[in-house]
């Protein structure tokens, strides 16, 4: 399936619950979204990434916020030369 976004949206992955879904509260994760002019509803595909780490998951309303569920790849490493990497991003 693909994501509603064409390049990833910033996401904390510290945040998280037991099942690896990730909390879309951040305010990295509010700002993109508004800035992308998207709001999110039940069964989306996102896009998102720390700049390290990115993920494809699908989006669900739980505990009173939005999380992105893991797609089946899980998180993986953002590889070095991609444009959002952390080490190419400007500070």
């Amino acid at each position: 399936m693909e994501s509603i976004n064409k390049t990833p949206i910033f996401a904390d992955f510290n945040s998280r619950d037991e099942d690896d879904a990730v909390w879309l509260n951040a305010n990295g994760t509010v700002q993109d979204l508004q800035e992308m002019g998207l709001n999110l509803t039940e069964g989306q595909t996102i896009w998102i990434t720390d700049g390290e780490i990115e993920m494809m998951g699908t989006v669900t309303f739980r505990d009173d916020m939005w999380v992105a569920i893991p797609d089946e790849e899980g998180m993986k490493y953002v590889n070095e030369d991609a444009p959002y990497h952390i080490k190419n991003q400007k500070q």
